[in-house]
């Protein structure tokens, strides 16, 4: 159990797989104060422990800024993640600093993230579900073929 005096204080991290068979995997970062998207990237894979931290990095750098702590699952893709944030709370001098800047924790317990992916499946990602299930069903798009998974990816990323 923690709190939330203010923004910044917590970003929770997570990936969001239900796209994943049609190749647009989806990772995410709210923060837990304001619940304010921090980033939301479709990209090739959210399961790489580097691509994950290059997102972490990259708005870290933007953002001029970093939480008190960083909230993931157990996943192996958020290990350098949560490296980086120990690093980077590393000097720090409260109770959040080094080690404990970073928490895992079970998937569903992340509640902040979980429950944007929550709004996120109910508002958008319900009808992509449906629709590349369209496409698949009636032999449009065989998944199993890279040419037809690269087709959908050039497509449809930049409208995800």
């Amino acid at each position: 159990m923690y709190t939330k005096p203010g923004p910044n204080f917590a970003w929770h991290v997570d990936g969001y797989d239900k796209l994943n068979p049609y190749g647009f995997p989806i990772h995410g970062c709210v923060d837990g104060f304001s619940r304010r998207v921090m980033w939301l990237k479709i990209c090739p894979s959210n399961n790489g422990p580097s691509h994950v931290a290059s997102l972490f990095y990259d708005y870290v750098i933007s953002n001029k800024g970093y939480p008190r702590v960083l909230r993931t699952d157990c996943g192996t893709e958020n290990g350098t993640m949560a490296a980086m944030q120990c690093y980077f709370r590393g000097s720090g001098n409260d109770y959040q600093a080094g080690l404990n800047a970073h928490r895992y924790g079970s998937s569903p317990a992340n509640k902040y993230i979980e429950r944007w992916w929550s709004f996120y499946r109910h508002d958008r990602s319900t009808w992509w579900i449906n629709f590349f299930k369209d496409l698949v069903d009636r032999s449009v798009v065989n998944t199993a073929s890279e040419l037809s998974m690269q087709c959908l990816w050039f497509c449809f990323k930049d409208i995800l």
